[in-house]
């Protein structure tokens, strides 16, 4: 009897202190004093900590680098004074994955040997499915080579089985002020045919647009960026221990651009990007906003996979203020958004 009694005081300890960590660990980043705060304890906020946490080691070793905040601020005049948009696809292999398309890290087909000599120059489109698939083949100016593609052996129409390399996949990619970015990220490793690797990140963009949900979402990330503005909105609109959460009763109306960013520790901050010259009003209004925004959570936004192997830490948002409160829209909102996969 006195052993059982002493192995559930252990079990009980165990216990005791495995909650104690789990606490500990939400509270690295849950601050009361900041917002959003999950009111109701364990709430969306410790779901989406949990539900975007990182344990893609080998992706972590091929992005060490972050994207500078001048650069992003560089990168927003150069592209907002000469507007364009550009598909992400274009001169790059592509590929399919469940709901989404995405871009490649390199073409496959470069090294293929001579007995396919004939798919050099072309582009190639794959199912990241069954040993990564080539299903579609086609020129610099997007016409489809079906005749090279069914003349190909077998064994030349799918890496798994001669091709090694690693293969990188960005999930539902998007132009975004001079940079192509996603959240979302996979990782196919080969060595001598056989995949030795699979690594792939498709949790939550960010806590607003997780929290915008109770339903867990599968789809394309793209489609909760205004969900996720939108919640922003709210947010900063109605936390009451703010200062500019009274700015309603002001009656004025103004519009400006930011980047808000990490400041490299998880904290957030925010710089103005336009209009250049604020009168003394804007000013003050941009400050209580700067002032919320700082007093965020942490790590409440996942950084954006870039092309060149870096790290965007950084979001591009239209703000408006008037009456009724804060009003966000991400920039990638503006974006056309019906690029075709292979086109």
């Amino acid at each position: 009897m006195m052993v059982v009694v002493g192995n559930m005081r252990n079990l009980s300890s165990l216990l005791s202190f495995f909650l104690v960590c789990c606490v500990s660990l939400c509270a690295q980043y849950i601050d009361e004093h900041r917002i959003p705060y999950p009111y109701d304890g364990f709430s969306r906020m410790y779901e989406y900590y949990y539900q975007s946490k990182d344990n893609n080691l080998q992706i972590g070793l091929h992005f060490k680098d972050t994207v500078p905040v001048q650069e992003m601020i560089d990168s927003f005049y150069s592209h907002i004074k000469n507007p364009h948009i550009v598909s992400p696809f274009i001169g790059r292999d592509s590929a399919r994955y469940i709901y989404d398309t995405a871009v490649l890290s390199l073409s496959p087909l470069k090294t293929y040997p001579k007995e396919a000599e004939s798919v050099r120059g072309l582009r190639g489109v794959w199912d990241l499915f069954k040993g990564v698939k080539l299903i579609g083949l086609y020129s610099k100016d997007g016409a489809l080579q079906q005749d090279i593609l069914d003349s190909l052996e077998p064994k030349y129409r799918k890496l798994a089985g001669h091709w090694s390399g690693n293969l990188f996949a960005w999930l539902s990619p998007v132009y975004y002020m001079g940079f192509i970015v996603s959240p979302r990220l996979m990782l196919n490793c080969f060595r001598n045919g056989e995949k030795v690797l699979f690594e792939v990140y498709q949790g939550p963009t960010d806590y607003f647009s997780y929290a915008s949900t109770k339903v867990f979402f599968d789809g394309s990330w793209r489609d909760r960026i205004s969900e996720s503005s939108y919640m922003l909105s709210h947010t900063m609109s109605s936390t009451p221990f703010l200062p500019f959460s009274y700015l309603h009763s002001r009656d004025t109306s103004v519009t400006f651009s930011i980047l808000l960013y990490d400041t490299g520790e998880g904290f957030y901050d925010a710089r103005l990007l336009l209009p250049e010259e604020l009168d003394r009003n804007t000013q003050e209004i941009f400050k209580e906003l700067q002032f919320g925004l700082r007093r965020l959570q942490r790590r409440i936004y996942r950084p954006y996979y870039t092309t060149d192997f870096r790290l965007m830490t950084g979001r591009y948002y239209f703000v408006t203020f008037d009456r009724r409160g804060w009003w966000f829209k991400d920039y990638m909102e503006f974006y056309e958004e019906d690029f075709i996969l292979g086109k």
